[in-house]
């Protein structure tokens, strides 16, 4: 039997590198620094995760600094994210509703729940 999409991405962000990943130093403002390296908290070695190029020949610097972020933003969101999928896929096929939840005194129904994580990851990852 083959995987679903959900469960195929899950693999995925089970078998990348884990740890809270940062945006490249030339994306962020006041560090001096020009390199474009993505690296895991808590990561073994000087090895990055990957480099992000811009200039002549690549991307200009601000479309890089956007790419930087959000790949940052998206793996770090990942397990949120899935968590939210699996979620309304569950509601979809119990024949419920999905809906977005009302941030300020939301139900306790697994979509709403995950979407409350989803929004306070979000919120942390975004600052």
């Amino acid at each position: 039997m083959s995987q679903t999409p959900l469960q195929t991405l899950r693999a995925l962000e089970a078998a990348a590198t884990q740890g809270r990943w940062t945006v490249p130093h030339f994306a962020r403002p006041k560090v001096g620094c020009e390199c474009g390296y993505i690296f895991a908290d808590g990561q073994d070695g000087m090895g990055s995760i990957c480099d992000i190029h811009f200039g002549d020949e690549d991307e200009p610097k601000e479309t890089a600094a956007a790419n930087g972020k959000l790949i940052a933003a998206m793996r770090n969101l990942a397990p949120e994210l899935l968590d939210l999928w699996k979620a309304a896929e569950e509601a979809r096929l119990e024949g419920e509703r999905v809906r977005l939840p009302n941030l300020e005194s939301p139900c306790v129904c697994p979509t709403c729940k995950a979407v409350l994580a989803l929004n306070a990851k979000a919120q942390e990852v975004m600052a």
